[in-house]
């Protein structure tokens, strides 16, 4: 454990990186469908947009994540370095804990008005890749940033567990863009057949002498 927090960093970078590399490999060897125009300029105001998002975080919080973990536990900060718990119980905890506090913060950005204005900057993405995941307006960077932060050091969580919670966190991260295109191409799938379907039941009701037969295949109307 010990050498886990030595080389955390290391870890980290090449986690964080390596699954980058090998989902936007994955996307370019096997694409479920052809990529859109603007990919470079999505690319590069995508990552533009987490340079500027690093920059404000690493001024506003010089130390987080597992490093915040570490500081809190040598000042004896938070619940778990005030009272004895047996081994296993704080790492389970501190994965349920972070695992709640980013489930709690993602949705008051989306029910929240305020929060919404800046979230909406990663749903307004115009494709949906692995390159959105990291598409986060720098006030919604903050924010998540010092829910997190502030939940660390309430419950003074092991900074083992912090950093496992971030690496599985940034898996996730990358991983759930291609889960919502999956879902919004199958949603678009669902509208064009429920759209096509009331458009057969209108000319069927209004227009029954009309001298077109429409028939459904494969979800599209076509004239006999």
């Amino acid at each position: 454990m010990e050498a886990l927090l030595t080389h955390a960093s290391e870890i980290y970078a090449f986690h964080y990186f390596g699954i980058i590399i090998l989902v936007s490999l994955l996307e370019c060897v096997v694409p479920r469908r052809e990529a859109g125009g603007a990919l470079r300029l999505r690319w590069l105001s995508n990552f533009g947009i987490t340079l500027v998002d690093s920059v404000f975080l690493r001024v506003l919080f010089p130390i987080a994540g597992f490093g915040w973990a570490i500081y809190c536990t040598e000042r004896g900060w938070g619940l778990f370095n005030q009272i004895s718990a047996p081994s296993w119980l704080t790492p389970a905890v501190t994965l349920l804990a972070l695992d709640l506090a980013t489930f709690a913060q993602h949705y008051l950005l989306h029910h929240i008005p305020l929060f919404w204005r800046f979230h909406r900057a990663h749903h307004s993405d115009v494709d949906c890749d692995f390159s959105t995941a990291v598409r986060f307006h720098p006030l919604e960077s903050i924010y998540t940033t010092t829910v997190l932060t502030a939940a660390i050091a309430a419950l003074g969580l092991p900074a083992a567990a912090v950093f496992i919670s971030q690496v599985a966190l940034e898996y996730r991260n990358v991983l759930v863009p291609i889960v919502h295109r999956r879902e919004s191409e199958e949603a678009v799938d669902l509208a064009c057949r429920l759209a096509t379907e009331r458009a057969v039941t209108w000319v069927e009701e209004r227009q029954p002498d009309l001298a077109i037969a429409v028939s459904l295949e494969r979800g599209a109307p076509r004239r006999l």
